[in-house]
């Protein structure tokens, strides 16, 4: 065994390292809470690209500038898909990462097209928690996520239920309802 190996071994250094813990559990989500997710991603060709290519979606409005400025559009529009999974994506860290189980997904919307250059930045209100009937051993949690680009445009919003081990996760940052996670006003 390597000298490196031996000493990750030591259960005293071992008793020392923090394991970090994301998501929350049932009893860290309060009906009103926000959670802005750290998150932010500018839209390039080459993620569209990656999109097209894995997807095969055949709609020109997605691909072609000129079809998509024939409707109206300045250029060719982002896959909405594309905004629900970077919403979805951002929201993990801080709702679902102790997830038992997606319920639903639900009142999908794209009010405003994206375009190449966007940035999509996205938070997420917690809508309701109740504990399970059947096993009280865990929840529900409902909450509403809202991705906007630079200038504060809605691009996608959806809601979305999880069911969640039921406890609280010690250390975790929690926010309160207008302000950051010590209480602070946010500015």
């Amino acid at each position: 065994m390597c000298k490196m190996l031996r000493h990750m071994s030591d259960p005293v250094i071992n008793t020392r390292l923090l394991q970090p813990r994301y998501g929350r559990l049932l009893d860290d989500f309060k009906i009103g809470d926000v959670y802005h997710h750290p998150w932010e991603v500018t839209i390039d060709d080459g993620m569209l690209a990656m999109f097209a290519g894995s997807f095969l979606d055949p709609n020109p409005l997605y691909s072609s500038r000129r079809f998509a400025r024939d409707l109206g559009f300045r250029d060719r529009v982002v896959h909405p898909l594309v905004l629900m999974n970077l919403g979805l994506s951002f929201s993990v860290h801080d709702v679902s990462e102790q997830t038992i189980a997606h319920l639903a997904y639900i009142d999908l919307k794209f009010p405003n097209a994206a375009y190449v250059g966007d940035t999509l930045t996205a938070s997420s209100t917690v809508l309701g928690v109740r504990l399970s009937e059947s096993k009280p051993d865990r929840g529900v949690v409902h909450v509403r996520t809202v991705g906007v680009n630079q200038d504060g445009v809605k691009l996608v919003s959806f809601e979305r239920k999880a069911l969640m081990p039921k406890g609280s996760l010690e250390g975790r940052a929690h926010p309160t309802q207008h302000g950051d996670a010590e209480g602070e006003p946010l500015e």
